[in-house]
């Protein structure tokens, strides 16, 4: 005879995705001026996944913090 199991799986907490906080939004910052980079530069030196930073850089576009350039660049908003 087999032993009684339960049939249902005990519940677990599931995990939380870490929340995007303004820290990435900060850090984005600290690396513009106001002479235009490559927003490629951007995310390579963040070394995070790009479609986070990319999502941070459009909300910095959209609070106007920061201005899109020609040729891929962004810089800081005048």
């Amino acid at each position: 005879m087999q032993p009684h199991l339960p049939l249902e799986v005990p519940s677990q907490p599931s995990p939380t995705p870490p929340a995007r906080t303004t820290n990435l939004e900060d850090q984005i910052k600290s690396l513009l001026g106001t002479t235009p980079i490559l927003e490629d530069t951007v995310i390579r030196e963040t070394a995070l996944p790009a479609p986070d930073i990319m999502e941070a850089i459009f909300d910095l576009e959209l609070a106007g913090a920061i201005q899109r350039h020609p040729g891929g660049l962004i810089s800081l908003a005048p």
